[in-house]
């Protein structure tokens, strides 16, 4: 039968799809001299880039297919191929189809321990790696996984061994691809035969020849959907496409078109990303008539670069000819999707760009639709994707959840959002993930604002929004990968502020020059952005302090190793408690370091002080503990067994002040900012004067333990414990949590927040009413009548000392700004349960409640705040992930920005019960209260540009017997009056309930008579 005999059968048979097209062409009689396939590296014996034939191909899959079957992969067995070549991960996904299996194809640029959590939920009945991603694999739990093969194996089998091609119904699963490996575990999507051949059938053998179709070059990535479809595309066509490995190596690719001479080369937008950076005219790409994208949009300044090179034919008057320039053509797909579902060409006399990604191929019905009511939205109105195709996959491996979750009304929901203009046109805005509410129905949509820079800064070939919500408030870090000659020390916020909208302009926050290494990584699109954005986010961690940065720098006189060596050692996920301080820490920018300085004792010498380092980090693991980075920017937390710390000496001037000295190398190492990967999180110092050790100093960033743990470690110092360390240390938490109960447990604290965070206003604060610069400020408010007060309020209502703290804050906080229900996230220890009690790594987290104090006499309210404080409680123990993407959920859903920045920490060592309390009379108690109230202070302390919470409010016994509030604002959320009037109203409140003069009176919106600030 002669090719277009073929190509007619294969267009018409419905049993043709993607699990059978090369034994189809073998059957029909395709000359097995004609191509086949050719990959860059080499295949059992023949040199890469050999042009495989037909016949060789088919000898090659066969083999394969004899190993497979010898060792037992059958019809229906899933096994996953994470490897490095394109003829590895090709070749196996023929040879498991011809069997009826399910090759499940992993990116090559997973991280281990990524790949590892998509093994778990895969549940494989093999694996098949090389060496390198074996190691990467090495010392994960891959879910017991029953064989692990080498690639190089399967193809040493005997070809004529192969049993009879297995028959597919079109409903078979032939594939298993993942969506983009960002930093949590991909989904496993399912790939049907009829799915992933429809396309192909549809666009490519039952319509016209594409230009360049007879010689292709692919910078597909080997593991996805697009990258199948194009070998079978190529099979069905009998054209010659090359196969590349490391598809987003920019010069790899420019150097492969030069060898191959292509006519057509399809990529990715990281792949164009990459070419964006190469000095294209530097090489020869005449041969290129066409890019092909897959998966997102390309942005104008890549495609624009593109389409300047090659060469294309096109019609003229004396008929069609060759001219300067190629075609572009893109649209938008996804790994669930299974081929792109909206077309558009480009050329280098075409102007439609801004993320259009054109019009729907006529096999796909498009929906842009509103998920709340599940309409459509009118023409210029962003809605999200909604798609019905035959390429869809039918879901996901092992997730009926997953899949189900992704459908509307018959229609499949990808998470992405587009619009559509007065002309038919899609335009592609983003993911909704991705998408920040700004307010008054503005959004941010990182991907366009990306767009709108690329075109408006020619020196810049790529860039990176990050958008984080700081304080509560959205600021945005835009981040520029420049062309080579580039001036890098140009200041480009100018020019970058006048690119965005607007309400994203207003966001911005500052612009920062990327290295290079950073934009090299070998990640497709979306996931590419991803692992940028959150690298920035680690390296920006830590960095700010509120500390001078221009403060002169102290310089050791000596630097001690000091050794040690613990029990235990390994890596694995951050405890929640540690997802929590570490989001603090990225929010605020700082390792919210903790530690001071103190006063030796007379007969102190370097080397106790030394042995007193050492045991801190032999006894607690928590000292011994670093971060690791995956390839995504998601750190893990890494313990140590041995190593050496550094003990630093200072020495004072012989006749100077040591304490100030002290102050001045305390200082040093707060605004230092921590490498957590390198670092060990404790720095420690002693000053000298006049040879004898004066001053200890000593800091460690947050991440070693909370405040309660800080306490237990203090004790274990003074008394040099050796028993063994009690509780359940880092990495057995993290097990844990991980576990079934564990996730049991994060899902019912989650189901409580949800149930609350539906209910309560968006808007929790009072909004700018009076900010300013610098934007954060901090006060100090000492009461000793709030701290008199409490014990009467206590016996008085029979509630303990936090629920009347808690009582007493929302009352501040309602009066002061009127603000009812008063949703605020007090701080848990969770060392009431009893596997943290004596642990020294933070456990603490951030419960909720929601206190409505309207109308509520005092009495009501701290019956209120006694059931909300326990359920808070109870409900303090989940990952903070979750969370945040709950939060984001919701607020997407509600079309507004749910921030719950009041935050609330009771310190305090609470007063006795009240049947053991002093209780004065009531002349008496008065008396004490109006003398008190004399000696109230609040002082404003400080004033920062670097970031806090919206509203968070410390409360610490004061070594004179007075309560003392630390309280931070953002005083575009909380003005400094209103700050001031909600301690103040929290005290006059304390004090009316003490006296019995408002137990029984409703609670008013009102401040008191005002006293000077001091």
């Amino acid at each position: 039968m002669d090719s277009e005999g073929i190509r007619a059968v294969l267009v018409a048979d419905p049993d043709v799809g993607a699990g059978n097209v090369l034994p189809t062409l073998l059957a029909l009689g395709a000359d097995p001299a004609g191509p086949g396939a050719a990959f860059d590296t080499p295949v059992d014996g023949h040199p890469a880039g050999h042009r495989l034939t037909l016949g060789e191909l088919g000898e090659r899959v066969a083999a394969r297919a004899a190993w497979w079957h010898a060792h037992g992969i059958g019809r229906g067995d899933p096994v996953a191929v994470y490897v490095s070549g394109s003829a590895d991960c090709l070749l196996t996904f023929l040879a498991l189809t011809w069997l009826g299996a399910v090759p499940a194809l992993m990116d090559r640029s997973l991280a281990g321990d990524v790949a590892a959590g998509f093994l778990r939920r895969l549940r494989p009945v093999a694996l098949m790696t090389d060496p390198g991603h074996r190691a990467l694999l090495a010392g994960h739990d891959l879910g017991g996984v029953d064989r692990h093969v080498e690639a190089a194996d399967t193809g040493t089998a005997d070809p004529a061994d192969a049993p009879a091609h297995h028959r597919h119904h079109a409903d078979d699963p032939v594939a298993v691809t993942h969506s983009p490996s960002t930093a949590r575990t991909p989904a496993a999507v399912v790939h049907t035969h009829a799915g992933l051949f429809a396309a192909t059938r549809v666009l490519r053998l039952a319509a016209p020849p594409v230009p360049g179709d007879e010689r292709t070059l692919s910078a597909l990535p080997a593991a996805h959907a697009d990258c199948v479809q194009a070998l079978n595309t190529a099979l069905c066509l009998r054209g010659e496409t090359l196969f590349l490995s490391a598809p987003h190596d920019g010069p790899a690719v420019v150097a492969a078109i030069g060898r191959w001479r292509p006519g057509r080369v399809l990529g990715t937008a990281a792949t164009w990303a990459q070419l964006a950076r190469t000095d294209l005219a530097a090489h020869d790409l005449d041969s290129v008539a066409l890019w092909s994208g897959s998966g997102g949009p390309a942005p104008e300044s890549h495609i624009r670069r593109l389409v300047a090179h090659g060469s294309r034919e096109a019609p003229t008057p004396d008929g069609p000819r060759r001219i300067p320039g190629s075609a572009f053509e893109d649209g938008f797909g996804s790994a669930e999707m299974g081929h792109s579902a909206f077309h558009i060409t480009h050329t280098p006399t075409t102007g439609r760009y801004g993320r259009c990604v054109g019009v729907p191929h006529g096999f796909a019905e498009v929906a842009l639709l509103d998920l709340a009511t599940g309409r459509e939205v009118p023409a210029g109105e962003v809605g999200h994707l909604g798609l019905r195709a035959p390429t869809l996959s039918p879901g996901h491996w092992n997730d009926s959840g997953a899949t189900y979750r992704g459908r509307q009304g018959g229609f499949h929901i990808s998470g992405d959002l587009m619009y559509q203009d007065e002309a038919g046109f899609y335009y592609h805005v983003g993911r909704a993930a991705d998408a920040v509410p700004l307010g008054g129905g503005k959004w941010l949509y990182p991907a366009v604002a990306e767009e709108r820079i690329l075109a408006a800064c020619p020196e810049v070939h790529d860039c990176v929004v990050v958008a984080d919500r700081v304080g509560g408030e959205v600021v945005t870090d835009v981040l520029l990968a420049l062309h080579t000659g580039a001036d890098r020390r140009a200041d480009r916020t100018g020019a970058v502020h006048a690119a965005l909208e607007p309400a994203a302009a207003a966001t911005l926050r500052k612009v920062v020059v990327m290295d290079e290494a950073d934009v090299t990584a070998d990640f497709s699109g979306e996931a590419r952005k991803s692992q940028v954005r959150e690298r920035h986010r680690a390296r920006t961690a830590g960095s700010g302090t509120g500390a001078v940065e221009d403060a002169p720098v102290p310089l050791p006189a000596e630097r001690l190793a000091v050794g040690f060596a613990g029990e235990g050692e390994g890596e694995g996920e951050m405890t929640w408690g540690m997802w929590e301080i570490w989001g603090a820490m990225c929010r605020q920018e700082s390792a919210l370091p903790i530690g001071g300085r103190a006063p030796l004792e007379a007969d102190r010498t370097l080397a106790d002080i030394a042995d007193e380092l050492r045991y801190l980090m032999v006894r607690f693991p928590a000292m011994r503990t670093r971060l690791r980075f995956d390839a995504t920017g998601r750190p893990r937390q890494q313990l140590f067994a041995s190593g050496e710390v550094t003990l630093e000496v200072y020495d004072a001037a012989p006749d100077g002040d040591a304490d100030e000295a002290a102050a001045a190398v305390e200082a040093h190492y707060r605004r230092t900012a921590f490498d957590y990967a390198k670092d060990w999180p404790i720095r420690m110092a002693v000053v000298r004067q006049n040879g004898r050790p004066a001053w200890l100093v000593t800091i460690l960033h947050h991440l070693v333990t909370d405040g309660r743990g800080g306490a237990i470690m203090l004790r274990d110092v003074a008394s040099r414990e050796t028993a063994p360390v009690q509780g359940m240390q880092q990495l057995e938490q993290a097990r844990w949590q991980r576990s079934p109960a564990g996730q049991r447990q994060s899902r019912r604290t989650l189901r409580f927040f949800e149930n609350i965070l539906r209910t309560v206003p968006a808007r929790q604060l009072p909004g700018p009413t009076d900010p300013r610069t610098p934007r954060h400020w901090l006060g100090e408010f000492r009461s000793t009548a709030l701290a008199a007060a409490l014990p009467g309020i206590a016996a008085r209502t029979g509630a303990g000392t936090p629920a009347v703290l808690m009582a007493l804050f929302a009352l501040g906080l309602h009066r002061a700004t009127g603000i009812s229900p008063v949703v605020v996230r007090p701080v848990v220890s969770n060392r009431f349960r009893s596997a943290l009690s004596d642990v020294v790594c933070p456990v603490s987290q951030s419960g909720m409640c929601s206190l409505d104090v309207e109308g509520a006499t005092l009495a009501e309210v701290v019956e209120r705040a006694e059931r909300a404080t326990v359920s808070a409680w109870k409900h303090a123990y989940y990952q903070p992930e979750d969370l945040d993407a709950l939060i984001a959920l919701l607020s997407r859903e509600r079309g507004e920005d749910i921030v719950i920045g009041t935050y609330f920490n009771d310190r305090t060592t609470h007063a006795l019960a009240p049947d053991t309390a002093r209780q004065p009379a009531p002349g008496e108690l008065a008396e004490e209260l109006r003398a008190a109230l004399e000696e109230t202070v609040f002082t404003w302390t400080g004033r920062q540009d670097t970031s806090s919470e919206r509203f968070f409010v410390y409360a610490d016994d004061a070594p004179d017997g007075a309560l003392a509030l630390d309280i931070r604002i953002d005083t575009h959320y909380v003005s400094p009056a209103q700050a001031e009037a909600f301690a103040r109203c929290m005290e006059a409140a304390a004090v009316e309930a003490a006296l019995g003069a408002a137990a029984g009176t409703p609670s008013g919106a009102g401040v008191p008579p005002e006293r000077a600030s001091r």
